[in-house]
């Protein structure tokens, strides 16, 4: 499964050079994985309500290839590569929808704690889904 979310580049995303600032993407990328989750079936508000669940990304490997600038169209793409009992890898891209350039490329790597404590069944979130 893929979640693909399109934007535009406002002027709060970027620096004084209408450059895409770099926390910019971080910040859509978060956006990305939350709706991914509800694509499965995961709101991530009722995970830590409900059962004293969070989601922190525990690593980040991100490649900048090619600057976004003030008001390009953007498309971000989330998926999921790789799933154990302890983490979610997802694969995040960014692309210039324009030229269909690839502005940022990440791989993040996230886990699931309860009540503190890394849980040993992260995917069972997604049995019978991925």
């Amino acid at each position: 499964m893929e979640n693909v979310l399109n934007f535009k580049v406002q002027y709060a995303d970027t620096d004084a050079y209408g450059v895409v600032w770099h926390g910019s993407y971080l910040r859509w990328m978060e956006e990305g994985r939350v709706e991914l989750l509800e694509d499965y079936g995961l709101k991530i508000d009722k995970l830590q309500k409900e059962q004293d669940v969070i989601m922190p990304v525990i690593e980040l490997d991100i490649k900048y290839k090619y600057s976004a600038k003030l008001m390009d169209e953007i498309v971000l793409k989330t998926k999921i590569i790789e799933l154990t009992k302890t983490t979610v890898t997802f694969l995040q891209e960014i692309f210039i929808k324009e030229t269909n350039k690839l502005s940022v490329s990440a791989i993040v790597k996230a886990t699931a704690l309860k009540g503190g404590r890394v849980m040993r069944s992260v995917d069972e979130f997604f049995k019978e889904k991925v």
